[in-house]
């Protein structure tokens, strides 16, 4: 929304002003507050858009060495259990 739109809109909003009208540096204070909140909110959706792709990349990778070297992990998972060789635990000292 450029500076022009957002002036003309606030402009025509401020009837509860008591002379109907803002003074134009209170105007141009609140008109740069608006755009910097514009400007960092379409910052941080750029952020968030960036980190839901590297996010869904790392999924993927995963899921691919999961179905890769999957049966291979819960083979030697499985022959750890069963193969179990306890030991007692020494006191040292």
């Amino acid at each position: 929304m450029s500076t022009r739109s957002l002036r003309r809109r606030y402009v025509e909003s401020a009837a509860g002003y008591p002379h109907g009208y803002a003074r134009s540096s209170e105007l141009d204070g609140i008109l740069r507050v608006v755009l910097i909140q514009q400007q960092h909110s379409s910052g941080n959706q750029k952020a968030e858009e960036d980190a839901k792709k590297d996010t869904d990349l790392k999924v993927k990778e995963i899921n691919e060495l999961g179905n890769k070297k999957g049966a291979e992990v819960v083979n030697q998972l499985i022959t750890a259990v069963v193969n179990a060789h306890p030991e007692p635990l020494r006191k040292e000292g």
